[in-house]
This record gives C-alpha cells, sequence and structure tokens, in this order.
C-alpha cells in the first residue's frame, strides 16, 4: 500500500513539473498587456506611456493597453501591478515617485526593491530652475549670492508635496547652502502662473512647459538639474557647471513588472523596450517632450531603483516631508 502510494505521489510530482516546465517554455506573451499608468491622462507622462504602449504592442503582436489610475500620490496605479500575477502582462509606467512615495508615507509598506520588477529605463528627466526677469539676478551664481546676501528672503515654488520637482527644489537648497522659501502650488500650471506674476522668484519646472516661456523672453532659465547639459537646452549650464558641484535630480519613468516575474519575459520586455527607445522617429518625439531617451534595460534600471531609494528617502527623512 506504501508502496504504491508512493509511486502514486511520485507520478503526481512528474506531472506536476512536467506541466510547470510546459507553462515556463510558453512563448511570452500570451494575452494583451495592460500598462498601469498612475497619473491622468494628457500629460506629457500619460502621452510618453502611450506612445511606449502602441510601439510595444506592435512589437510583442499583442496590443498593449493603458490603463490610467491616478490617485494617492501614485500609490494606487501601483498597487495595482505589485498584486498583479507575476507573468509580465501587467507592468506599471513607474517613475521617481514610485521609489520615494514610499518614504514619503510611513503608512505604506511597499518597497519597490521587493515588489517590483525592472524592466528597462525609458527616460530621463532633467528639470530646470527657472527665474521672472524681474527678479535681480540673471545667472545661477548671481542667484545663490543673493540669497546667501538676504536668508529667506527669495522663494521657489513646486508643483505638489513629494513630487520629483519638490525633492530638486529640497536638494538644491541644501546642496547650494541657500535659505530659500518653498512654497508648494496645487499643480505646475499654478506654480508657473504665479512665477509670470512674479508672485514668486523662481521655479523648478519641467523644460517641456517652460520651454515656450523662455522662448518669448516671460521667463529666464538659470539651470538645468541633469548632470550635464540637457539636448532641449543645450546653451544652459546644469545646476553643477554653475556652482554647486556633484549635483543633480532628475526624475526617470520606465516599465516595471510584478516581482517573481520570469526573467524571459522581463529579458523579452526589456530588448523591446530598448529598441523602440533607439528608434529615430521615438527619440525625437521624446526630445519634442522634454525628456532624455535612455534605452538602458532591467540592470541599470533596478541599480537606479536602488541609489534613488536611499537618496530620496535619505533627503525625505532630514527634511522632515512626510504625505499622511
Amino acid at each position: 500500500m506504501r508502496k504504491r502510494l508512493r509511486l502514486t505521489f511520485g507520478a503526481l510530482a512528474v506531472t506536476l513539473a512536467a506541466m510547470a516546465a510546459g507553462a515556463a517554455a510558453q512563448p511570452f506573451p500570451q494575452r494583451p498587456l495592460r500598462l498601469v499608468v498612475p497619473y491622468p491622462p494628457g500629460g506629457s507622462t500619460d502621452v510618453t506611456a502611450r506612445l511606449l504602449a502602441q510601439e510595444l504592442g506592435a512589437r510583442l503582436g499583442q496590443p498593449v493597453v493603458t490603463e490610467n489610475r491616478p490617485g494617492a500620490g501614485t500609490i494606487i496605479g501601483t498597487d495595482i501591478v505589485a498584486r498583479a500575477a507575476p507573468d509580465g502582462h501587467t507592468l506599471l509606467f513607474a517613475s521617481t515617485a514610485t521609489v520615494a512615495t514610499p518614504s514619503l508615507n510611513r503608512n505604506w509598506r511597499f518597497d519597490p526593491r521587493r515588489d517590483l520588477a525592472a524592466v528597462s529605463m525609458m527616460v530621463e528627466l532633467p528639470l530646470i530652475i527657472v527665474a521672472n526677469p524681474q527678479a535681480p539676478f540673471r545667472t545661477l551664481p548671481e542667484m545663490i549670492a543673493h540669497a546667501r546676501a538676504n536668508p529667506g528672503a527669495l522663494n521657489m515654488a513646486y508643483p505638489g508635496l513629494g513630487t520629483t520637482n519638490h525633492l530638486a527644489a529640497e536638494l538644491f537648497r541644501r546642496s547650494a547652502g541657500v535659505d530659500l522659501t518653498l512654497v508648494q502650488f496645487p499643480g505646475n500650471a499654478p506654480a508657473i502662473t504665479a512665477l509670470l506674476r512674479y508672485d514668486v522668484h523662481l521655479a523648478l519646472d519641467a523644460i517641456s512647459s517652460s520651454k515656450p516661456h523662455l522662448q518669448d523672453g516671460s521667463l529666464r532659465a538659470l539651470a538645468v538639474t541633469s548632470r550635464g547639459r540637457s539636448s532641449a537646452l543645450p546653451e544652459v549650464p546644469s545646476v553643477a557647471e554653475a556652482g554647486v558641484p556633484d549635483f543633480e535630480a532628475t526624475g526617470w519613468f520606465g516599465p516595471m513588472a510584478t516581482a517573481g516575474t520570469p526573467p524571459p519575459a522581463i529579458e523579452r520586455l526589456a530588448a523591446e523596450v530598448q529598441a523602440i527607445v533607439r528608434e529615430p522617429q521615438v527619440i525625437a518625439r521624446l526630445r519634442e517632450l522634454g525628456f532624455e531617451p535612455v534605452a538602458e534595460g532591467a540592470q541599470h534600471l533596478t541599480a537606479r531603483v536602488a541609489a534613488d531609494v536611499e537618496k530620496w528617502g535619505k533627503l525625505i527623512r532630514e527634511a522632515r516631508i512626510a504625505v499622511e
């Protein structure tokens, strides 16, 4: 009897192993994919996600459906992907907020290093420090000198608590050793409107939204926050170049999958995303939107996520920034 049971269980184990091997051997993808975008429709982030979905669907031979799930500082959309089946068919259009939000909200136990799997970096987002032309300085070194001579007299607008703009502004204030008053606005448009009216002296903005104002002279560019100059505004120095050594504060976007997704699925997705980002027409479109294309795969994005968790987490703790 025991021998028969052993044989039965042995046969069952072999059958299950064969089924698992068969499932693993199935080509990816097996059905349409979801790309969850934790932002509202219509902005440059959404446009970029839809560009990725269109190109990725054509390459995979399966539709990639974008699903906007904004709210709670990207938590709602991120949670959907973190809880999805780990088969590569549900992706998150992840960003700097994906790694910063857990440090901002102490009640959220999500960890992007544990709960998500990197696929590939797609773009990096340099920000720009812009000033109203009426402000009593023309360059970043002049602004820093003015701020040091007049502590607390200058104010800088940013859109939303805990956004990349906010974190970059806080990092700049600390790195440059200046006493700036940071002023929060409920979105990018109100922040720039206040700057245009000269209600505030400075703002940290996306290049794409500031560029028209720079071209018509209603705003003045002081510096970009990337390590080097941006291809969108090559005449504008970086913050590091303009006098704050080693400063860098950029956002990024790229797809991530649910933790536990099989490596072959990750590899296929990463290869296709990198191929898309290298396409000349895609590069041109991304640069129009103010992004720098980055065709780097899972290893690069994994390292960036880990570095940003430490970098922004440390800043958030030291500055005591929190979203309850």
